[in-house]
């Protein structure tokens, strides 16, 4: 799990709560690259969604631009965050909660 990913997903508008559902789920199995190594089924039980309904919210994250290459058919797939790098997401960061003080 990272924490860069998470923290990135977690800023994102994913376009509704499924597909933000999705994202975090994506984002919880991703290494610092961004790249997640999960199935759709896999998705799909962790959410209790359809796998239909996976494969949608593939496909809204993608035409977002925070998704890269999606495989829209459930089986075994990698996935690819469009995530900044970690060093310009800890400065986000930092300047939210200077600004919060």
């Amino acid at each position: 799990m990272s924490m860069e990913a998470l923290l990135w997903a977690e800023g994102q508008i994913a376009g509704g709560s499924q597909s933000r559902f999705v994202l975090l789920i994506l984002a919880g199995c991703a290494d610092e690259c961004g790249r997640a190594d999960v199935t759709c089924a896999k998705i799909a039980a962790l959410t209790e969604m359809r796998e239909a309904q996976v494969r949608a919210a593939f496909r809204q994250l993608r035409d977002r631009g925070l998704l890269e290459n999606p495989l829209l058919a459930c089986g075994d797939g990698v996935y690819r965050l469009t995530m900044a790098s970690a060093e310009t997401l800890r400065t986000s960061a930092l300047d939210e909660i200077r600004e919060a003080s």
